[in-house]
């Protein structure tokens, strides 16, 4: 019976695993320039998730936030504003049926991405090739994608903004995505 007793008192402490992302979240008009094209193509990735660029993939790990937190702070105290150029779309065809707006890959972001990535929870994903991206549509159906990915790839825009803002944000399987931390650049 004490080794029960033990072990539900250890219980609340036990936790499952969190999905770990850093994202630059884009100002009003690259949003809603994005959401246009989500609703048009796939309303259920513009109903689930907001458009941001990725700096690092998500990273599955048991952690502690707060650490987690202060490293990210003293990483960014170095960083400006950074600019983001949007300015055509792009895919994974024919490997994957992902179509997305590509940003120019600026060397202040890039910075930014290898510093990020220096930290340890990132660590695994340091000096691997980047793409900075911001998905539209993402299916399995690759003919699907294919006939939008003609449709659109003519499409001419261009759009440049900074982003001044880094959000921490984290995936507990119960919520969803929530943001954790807001740093200002």
């Amino acid at each position: 019976m004490l080794k029960i007793n033990v072990i539900r008192g250890l219980l609340p402490y036990i936790r499952s695993k969190m999905k770990i992302c850093v994202v630059l979240p884009l100002d009003i008009k690259s949003t809603k320039h994005i959401n246009q094209y989500r609703f048009k193509y796939d309303k259920e990735l513009q109903k689930n998730f907001e458009p941001v660029i990725e700096i690092t993939p998500p990273v599955e790990d048991f952690v502690n936030i707060k650490f987690v937190k202060e490293e990210l702070s003293q990483v960014l105290n170095s960083f400006n504003r950074i600019k983001i150029q949007m300015h055509k779309i792009g895919s994974l065809l024919p490997d994957e049926a992902h179509l997305y707006f590509e940003v120019e890959r600026e060397k202040q972001l890039m910075t930014l991405r290898r510093k990020v990535t220096e930290m340890s929870l990132f660590a695994e994903h340091h000096g691997e090739e980047f793409s900075p991206h911001i998905p539209f549509y993402s299916t399995y159906d690759y003919e699907e994608a294919e006939t939008i990915y003609e449709d659109v790839e003519e499409d001419k825009f261009r759009h440049d903004f900074f982003a001044n803002q880094v959000y921490l944000i984290v995936n507990d399987k119960d919520n969803g995505w929530e943001i954790m931390a807001e740093y200002d650049l």
